[in-house]
């Protein structure tokens, strides 16, 4: 699906971009020691995230490789070659240049108590079990970032379902794959490499996103530079199970 660029004037307001530049404040890095301004791109989705060209490669590369939050180790570098983890690996596969997925940690009072806007720790209501208990449930909000960086050239945006989770001790010394990494897998690295594909077409499963209740098919099509229909049908496997069809109309004034 075509990216719709934010006018360069509000570019550097609009929420995809204060939204990635907090985020990364909150790892210690930050964005304008090192993006050249005149190359800023920003997009309308934050799936899409911005683009640009770096001052300083070198320098933003180690920011990113040394980045920390809280004294734990906020990215997770994907190695094309040598796999050293060959899930990150496989979940890069797709990436052009030097991959960093961030790293979602759980169960870190110190990340609530001084970090509110973090990634791991923000609830959001679950209505799938709202209806069974007296008080809403809550479920935690794992969309993480996922930057790329070509030569001086590099890319961020916030993926819907984060998928790489901390160590956990006992089980492993590097980091673990949620369950989202199916959907990832399915989505980024089979179905939009089958040959001949419709752009904007996409296949879902159960993941974190829809509370891990159901799977589909979702068609979007821009009608417009800033409107955009879309089709989405789907079944659910969790709860009350049944087909359902959804269609809607978006627009971007």
């Amino acid at each position: 699906m075509t990216k719709i660029n934010v006018p360069r004037k509000r570019a550097e307001y609009h929420k995809t971009f204060t939204t990635i530049f907090q985020r990364m404040k909150n790892h210690k890095v930050a964005l304008y020691d090192y993006i050249d301004q005149g190359s800023l791109k920003v997009y309308e989705s934050q799936l899409d995230g911005i683009e640009f060209k770096t001052r300083k490669p070198l320098d933003f590369l180690d920011a990113l490789r040394t980045a920390m939050i809280v004294g734990k180790q906020s990215f997770r570098e994907g190695k094309k070659f040598d796999h050293a983890h060959w899930t990150v690996d496989m979940s890069m596969a797709a990436t052009k240049g030097i991959g960093f997925r961030e790293i979602t940690y759980l169960g870190e009072p110190n990340l609530r108590q001084n970090q509110p806007s973090l990634l791991q720790m923000r609830p959001k209501m679950d209505s799938t079990f709202s209806a069974q208990f007296t008080k809403n449930s809550a479920k935690i909000d794992i969309t993480s970032l996922h930057c790329a960086v070509w030569g001086d050239f590099c890319s961020i945006h916030v993926d819907e379902s984060g998928f790489v989770l901390q160590p956990i001790p006992g089980l492993s010394q590097d980091v673990m794959m949620t369950p989202d990494f199916l959907q990832h897998t399915l989505l980024e690295l089979l179905w939009k490499g089958i040959p001949g594909m419709p752009e904007g077409v996409e296949i879902y499963v159960p993941n974190s996103a829809n509370n891990y209740s159901a799977t589909g098919l979702r068609a979007s099509a821009e009608l417009t530079s800033n409107i955009k229909l879309t089709l989405n049908a789907s079944y659910t496997v969790r709860g009350t199970r049944g087909f359902s069809k959804t269609l809607s109309l978006e627009g971007v004034f």
